[in-house]
């Protein structure tokens, strides 16, 4: 299952660089080039940072949700039907028997039960 609503590394590029403010820059940059007052242009540098710390933020951010998304969609040892088997956490049904180890997860919809009856 992909997240739609998860942002790609161009799109996180494209947020940062392509915003109200930094339209405005460039036009302020641009009329400054062309009147030949190259000393105001002293701002720049600090947008250019601006930019990459943004795109370096959030770059970060997708890459720790990606793996919480890798942890969240782990597969289960149950007893269905009499038998084990492993399946996708969204495949748990009512009524399966998870088989849990140390450091699982517990689904939150989940009755936890004696083991030793099994």
């Amino acid at each position: 299952m992909v997240d739609e609503n998860a942002a790609t590394t161009s799109s996180i590029i494209r947020q940062n660089i392509f915003t109200y403010f930094n339209l405005i820059f460039a036009i302020i940059s641009l009329l400054l080039i062309i009147a030949g007052s190259f000393k105001s242009l002293t701002f720049l540098p600090v947008i250019i940072i601006n930019i990459i710390i943004g795109i370096a933020q959030q770059m970060r951010s997708k890459k720790v949700l990606d793996q919480l998304d890798v942890i969240s969609k782990s597969s289960y040892q149950v007893i269905r039907d009499g038998k084990y088997q492993s399946i996708p956490i969204d495949d748990l049904v009512l009524d399966d028997i998870i088989l849990l180890d140390k450091g699982r997860q517990i689904p939150a919809d989940a009755s936890v039960i004696d083991m030793n009856r099994f």
